[in-house]
Parts: structure tokens; C-alpha cells; sequence
């Protein structure tokens, strides 16, 4: 059995069967996550495909399979969780390559953007009760998230809120070592990306493997300079009464001071990488939701409080922290919610926009407050 305690706070009966238990070799872990979420990796899969188009037929597919070479010779353990994923799904291994490895986040053919925060809350005893809070938000899909409670031989495990059937960048991370990773993008027209390299690292930062590496939050910079990357990354990592916003770019990789709350949406802090993030006018919805974020983390006292911020509407439709269409049908959409209380293992999920999901404030509760 888990050790966390996942409650998925949609009404609907059929979201608590996107919860996966996985044990086992990564292998091993591929093939129940490809037979339990069959149906939800097609309508991903799909919705990849309609959007690459005929792109499939220049030279994505060599692109694709260069890439393919890399991960299999130097990640092989991932590689074997591909191939069980295919082998479950009873879907092609090159259609399981093709949503994990995301050549169409960095060639910008989907849009992806999220926001992501932490706040350290103290009770009355003085104990710490660390809240890591991720909102993703798509353009055009795939859509269709699982949690994956993962256990594996060496002891660790790890609760994953991730795209079914794609493990090569869940969005939010929080492993039995007390470590919770979130993540978000960051893309604009400055973005490097050279196609002549895609045989020599990870398209996109693995958020999965980063979470597996790591002891503490400080073990981050080191696994992500010796990890060989084609673009970048925003994190928040937390443990137990610390966290720290993680800034990786195609180069480099900076650990901000850890501190009781952290907040990233899609653009860099760090001076050194403004110039890879879009500016307020490519992307005013990275900078309003970083701004509402940060006031209302700095008043809330509650786990509640803290969750109520990824259900904010201010802004609405698109500059909001809970997203929604235009009124023409464009723009981003928040596709899941996750909050983690690192201390107690215990992993909060809604799949789909927060707000359509009332909660009362205690479910949420903490002993001492």
C-alpha cells in the first residue's frame, strides 16, 4: 500500500479511477499504467497528432528518433518504462515516443503554461506544514491527467500528477524522501533550440527523473548540470519547511534561497535569464497570475486559503489563476489542480478547473489550527 493519501475531490466516481498504483521495475510500472489508462492515452494521443499534422511527414520523424537514441542509451531505465507503456497500451512504441518526448512543446505547436506555489504554514505547536500548490494550463491539449503512486524496489516512492501515458515531465512530483517538485514553461521567440543537438539531451527538463535523483532540494543544481538538456525550466521544489524556486535554462541551472513560500508561473526571476522570457506584452498572463499569486500567498493562513488561490478568478477569463476559454474559444484552460501537504503525504487533486469543484475547509485540515 502507498504511503501517500490521495483524495481526488472531483464528485464524479470515474476521476477516482485515474489514481494507478505501480510497483515493480520501470518496465513493469509502463504496462499497468498503459492497460489502466488505455482509453485516456489514445485521446492524448490524439490530440498530438491533429496538431503536428502533416508535420509527421518532414523531418520531425528523423528528429524523433534521434532523440529516441539518446533516451535509450542514457536514460535506459526510462526507456524500458516506453516501451512497457507501449506494450500495456497496445499502442505503437513510436506513438509512445512521440507524446513523451515533446518536440511539440519546444517547436511550439502546443501551448503549455501553468503556475505553481508553495507556502510553509506553522500550527499552534509549532510544527511546519509545507503546501505545494500546481495549476496546468493548456492551449490546445492533450488533457487527460492520472496520478501515478509509484513504488519502487529500492524503497522510494513517489506520487506523480502527470498526462496518461506521457512521463517524461508530470507537473507535480512529491516523493517518500519528503520532496515536492512542480513545475511550469517557459517559452517565447528567444527560446534556444537547436534541432542538430536533439541527439544529445533531454527535449524538455525531465521533471519525473529530477524528483527521483534528489535527496534533498539542494541536490537539484547538481543533477540538473550534469543532465544534458535542449531548453528549460521553471521548478518549485519544497521539503518539510523550506521551499525554493529552481530556474533551469538550456545552460544553466540556479537554486533560489530557500525561504517559506516560492512562486513561478512562465517567465524567469533571475535577471541573467530575463531575456529568455517573454516579455509583459508576449505574455501578460505569466506576469498577472505571478502577481495575484504572490499577494494572496502572502495573507492566507490556512491550507484552504492557500487552495482557494488556485480557484481565483481575478482577471478572468485568461489572466486568472483558474483559466478558462475566451469568448471566441481561445486561449489556455487550467486542465488540473494539485496541492500536496509534504508533511503528511497527503496529495490533493482535481482534475480539471479547480473551481468547478466545491470543497469544504476541512478536508483540508491540519492538527493544531
Amino acid at each position: 500500500m502507498s504511503i501517500f493519501n490521495v483524495t481526488v475531490l472531483n464528485p464524479e466516481p470515474e476521476y477516482k479511477k485515474r489514481v494507478i498504483e505501480l510497483t515493480g521495475t520501470p518496465y513493469e510500472q509502463g504496462v499497468v499504467h498503459g492497460r489502466a489508462a488505455k482509453d485516456l492515452i489514445r485521446c492524448n494521443l490524439e490530440v498530438v497528432r491533429q496538431r503536428i499534422g502533416d508535420r509527421l511527414e518532414s523531418n520531425v520523424m528523423k528528429l524523433l528518433k534521434e532523440n529516441e537514441a539518446f533516451v535509450s542509451q542514457y536514460q535506459p531505465e526510462l526507456w524500458q518504462e516506453l516501451q512497457g507503456l507501449a506494450e500495456g497500451s497496445e499502442l505503437p512504441l513510436e506513438e509512445i515516443a512521440l507524446i513523451n518526448l515533446p518536440l511539440y512543446f519546444v517547436l511550439g505547436w502546443l501551448q503549455q503554461e501553468c503556475s505553481q506555489f508553495t507556502k510553509v504554514l506553522t500550527d499552534q505547536n509549532g510544527n511546519t506544514h509545507t503546501v505545494a500548490v500546481k495549476t496546468r494550463d493548456m492551449g490546445e491539449g492533450p488533457y487527460e491527467h492520472v496520478v501515478l503512486l509509484r513504488q519502487y524496489p529500492n524503497g522510494l516512492e513517489m506520487a506523480e500528477v502527470g498526462l496518461a501515458g506521457i512521463v517524461t515531465f508530470p507537473g507535480s512530483v512529491l516523493t517518500s524522501r519528503g520532496i515536492a517538485v512542480t513545475t511550469s514553461g517557459v517559452w517565447c521567440p528567444r527560446t534556444p533550440f537547436d534541432p542538430a543537438e536533439v541527439n544529445k539531451g533531454e527535449i524538455l527538463p525531465n521533471s519525473h527523473l529530477l524528483a527521483e535523483n534528489i535527496s534533498t532540494i539542494e541536490d537539484a543544481p547538481k543533477y540538473q548540470e550534469a543532465t544534458p538538456r535542449l531548453t528549460g525550466l521553471n521548478y518549485v521544489l519544497a521539503s518539510a519547511g523550506k521551499a525554493a524556486g529552481f530556474e533551469v535554462t538550456r545552460d544553466k541551472a540556479t537554486l533560489f534561497e530557500p525561504s517559506d513560500t516560492a512562486v513561478r508561473t512562465n517567465h524567469f526571476l533571475s535577471p541573467e535569464y530575463s531575456y529568455l522570457s517573454p516579455t509583459v506584452a508576449e505574455g501578460p498572463s505569466s506576469y498577472s497570475r505571478f502577481r495575484r499569486i504572490t499577494e494572496l500567498l502572502a495573507t492566507a493562513e490556512s491550507v484552504h486559503d492557500i487552495w482557494s488561490i488556485a480557484r481565483d478568478h481575478e482577471g478572468y477569463p485568461q489572466n486568472c489563476v483558474c483559466r478558462h476559454k475566451d469568448d471566441t474559444g481561445k486561449g489556455s484552460v487550467t486542465i488540473y489542480a494539485s496541492l500536496f501537504i509534504i508533511e503528511t503525504n497527503q496529495v490533493f487533486v482535481v482534475f480539471g478547473n479547480p473551481c468547478e469543484c466545491e470543497v469544504s475547509p476541512s478536508i483540508f485540515a491540519i492538527e493544531g489550527r
